[in-house]
């Protein structure tokens, strides 16, 4: 697995596991030729940033703004 990737970036608590996942399936379809585990990792992805994206946009966004006022 590559190291560093999120270094330097804020940790938001659970969304650093999220965030650990996505970077797992990234990581394994650099490594993977099998079209059908390619194409699982795909789907897999597209539900995890989806999940990961709404949850930040919902939650975390509003509050950080309210922060900087």
């Amino acid at each position: 697995m590559k190291k560093g990737r999120q270094e330097g970036l804020p940790t938001f608590g659970g969304f650093s596991g999220d965030r650990l996942r996505i970077d797992r399936i990234i990581d394994r379809l650099d490594v993977t030729g099998d079209l059908v585990e390619r194409a699982d990792l795909g789907s897999e992805l597209v539900r995890a940033v989806s999940r990961y994206e709404d949850t930040f946009e919902r939650t975390l966004r509003p509050r950080l703004a309210s922060i900087h006022r």
